[in-house]
């Protein structure tokens, strides 16, 4: 079966059609850039992802909020006009095609943890996606929704995807082993927190993993998506 699969993040949205039983993207990727999404401009950037694919199937979301039944629920990178509007209802009275929304991780986790090498792996497994936030999502048996552990505050009370993300790493032209001690720091406090036995680490960043792996403590229970930046699309249509 195919679908639609869009990634929302907060800066562009990725799109592509993805056959769900293998993994496999089924068309090229469509970037479409945007910045503090209002909830009118996402929409008519679904119509334009639509059209662009000619697509008359299922749609599926991974959406940078707490989600809770196609409901948005926070809005720490997108409009404040999202929260308690139906994404659900609205991307289906706009395009005409069923949808079916989520939160981004969760929607992430769902394709690394069907497709990536770590499918078999029987611990706990936390995956953290780091793009233009930190999002994060908990598997043991089953996914543990809507985690916002982006926002944990680490040190000196400051929120952990506002120290480490890698839009962070950009904004500051931070060096990857200055960006990499911050990471550390982060990951050391969630360790903490969960101890989950499998970390993996997600985002576009994630294939430079080879360039900041040796200033993190926690290498030996780290491994990257197999996915990469391809992980959210995936997600989305699962």
């Amino acid at each position: 079966m195919q679908k639609l699969g869009i990634d929302v993040g907060g800066a562009s949205l990725k799109s592509a059609i993805v056959n769900t039983e293998t993994g496999q993207l089924a068309s090229d990727v469509y970037i479409v850039k945007a910045e503090k999404l209002s909830s009118n401009r996402f929409l008519e950037i679904v119509q334009q992802i639509v059209n662009h694919f000619e697509w008359t199937g299922e749609i599926g979301c991974g959406f940078p909020s707490v989600v809770q039944n196609g409901v948005v629920k926070t809005a720490t990178n997108i409009g404040n006009d999202f929260i308690n509007k139906d994404l659900s209802k609205l991307i289906e009275a706009k395009t005409n095609c069923k949808a079916t929304i989520m939160n981004d991780a969760d929607a992430a986790a769902m394709a690394e943890f069907k497709f990536g090498k770590a499918k078999d792996f029987k611990g706990t497994k936390l995956l953290l996606t780091l793009g233009t936030g930190i999002g994060a999502a908990i598997y043991k048996k089953e996914l543990i929704p809507n985690l916002e552990l982006g926002q944990l505050k680490i040190k000196n009370g400051i929120v952990g995807e506002q120290y480490c993300a890698a839009s962070i790493k950009t904004r500051e032209n931070l060096s990857y082993e200055i960006w990499a001690k911050r990471l550390n720091e982060y990951l050391l406090e969630i360790n903490a927190l969960i101890n989950p036995d499998l970390i993996i680490l997600g985002g576009g960043i994630s294939k430079d993993y080879n360039k900041f792996e040796t200033y993190l403590d926690l290498k030996n229970k780290i491994q990257t998506t197999t996915l990469f930046n391809d992980t959210g699309i995936v997600g989305a249509t699962l």
